[in-house]
């Protein structure tokens, strides 16, 4: 039946569950206040590295790493060898860049390591 389906679609009970948690007033405001903080923890990593990327109001934050010769596949691979996924978007037209979504503290950090080691970089 599914034998061709989009990633990270949803089904009736996760519909549910996203409208009932919309409603819940005090999840929001966490997840607003979660989500600000993995965008300020991205772009003061980025702009540290002088890597470009997109102004961001949503949950992710999308990099783009041609200046540095990189492309988003290969830091996709090489960060997937270290058990974290950063999305390549080659199908979006877009090669050298990845979508990194904003995770909890630990897990950008963790993330944030693994992509200095994919690029070549010390952790900073």
């Amino acid at each position: 039946v599914e034998k061709v389906r989009q990633p990270f679609n949803t089904g009736a009970l996760s519909q549910a569950a996203a409208a009932a948690a919309l409603k819940d007033k005090a999840h929001v405001q966490k997840s607003r206040v979660a989500n600000k903080a993995g965008r300020k923890f991205w772009e003061s990593y980025l702009e540290a590295r002088g890597i470009a990327f997109a102004k961001s109001q949503g949950n992710f934050v999308l990099a783009d790493f041609k200046a540095l010769g990189k492309h988003g596949n290969d830091l996709y691979l090489d960060c997937l060898k270290q058990s974290v996924i950063l999305r390549p978007v080659a199908n979006y037209g877009l090669p050298h860049s990845i979508r990194i979504t904003f995770g909890r503290e630990s897990e950008n950090k963790r993330a944030a390591r693994a992509l200095d080691r994919a690029l070549g970089l010390k952790h900073k």
